[in-house]
């Protein structure tokens, strides 16, 4: 959440409020986008890998893993 908030990750962009409505469909439950991004970065931490290449699921409006690396 702090890259994002930082405008350090393409794609998600805005005020805080926006930002955080993009992520988070009410105080706990994430997005299609939010739940593709924790997976980009549960990728990335566990198998010390860039996601970069890894899938985009439809209606998600990132271009690739670069985001969470």
């Amino acid at each position: 959440m702090e890259r994002i908030l930082n405008d350090e990750v393409q794609g998600i962009t805005g005020t805080t409020p926006q930002k955080l409505d993009r992520i988070f469909s009410d105080n706990v439950h994430m997005t299609p986008l939010g739940s593709y991004y924790l997976a980009l970065v549960t990728y990335a931490s566990i198998f010390r890998a860039s996601p970069v290449g890894a899938a985009v699921p439809a209606g998600i409006n990132l271009t690739s893993g670069r985001h969470a690396w």
